[in-house]
């Protein structure tokens, strides 16, 4: 599509999110299913920020997913919650919050309370399932940031006014290119 996301629109969204989802009842550790289309990654990118930033736990699922297996990964992980996007068909499985782009486009401005540790879960991302069931992967805050640049000049992205990049939304391309351009400079 045709459409930017800001730095500064996608910290305000964030905040909204992690806000809403803290006000909501999701705590520290709380699983969160993201569930989201290929046209929905301004939404998805939102949504994982928010989640990160409530101090809850990620856990990105393909909309390529058959539904039996998005409950399990659901159930397996604990989820609480799950935010979906446009083009997504959760499944019909009891989960205690479920916000689609509606609901999420009409959420309050709010400010957050505090958000993660570094040793605090971050996100799941599940395996493909090639020798049985998908098994969940726990990264901490501390292994998703690992290895970023803070110095300007080093940082990825230093000369360049804006970032657009072609994998899909699934459990490990997406959140690991979300990390480029939040560390890119302002």
């Amino acid at each position: 599509g045709s459409d930017s996301l800001g730095l500064a629109t996608w910290q305000a969204r964030t905040q909204v999110i992690a806000a809403a989802l803290q006000a909501a009842g999701v705590q520290r550790g709380d699983r969160v299913g993201l569930l989201y289309g290929a046209r929905d990654w301004i939404a998805y990118a939102c949504s994982y920020t928010g989640v990160l930033a409530a101090g809850a736990v990620a856990v990105p699922l393909s909309t390529r997913s058959a539904p039996a297996e998005l409950a399990y990964m659901l159930e397996h992980c604990d989820a609480r919650a799950l935010l979906y996007g446009s083009a997504a068909k959760p499944p019909d499985i009891p989960i205690k919050l479920s916000w689609g782009p509606e609901h999420i486009s009409a959420l309050p401005e709010a400010t957050p309370a505090a958000g993660p540790r570094p040793g605090d879960p971050a996100q799941i991302l599940y395996t493909s399932g090639t020798t049985g069931r998908p098994k969940g992967v726990v990264a901490a805050h501390a292994n998703l940031t690992h290895g970023a640049r803070l110095d300007p000049p080093l940082r990825a992205l230093a000369h360049s006014q804006q970032f657009m990049h072609a994998f899909p939304l699934g459990p490990n391309a997406a959140p690991t290119m979300l990390f480029t351009p939040l560390t890119s400079p302002s």
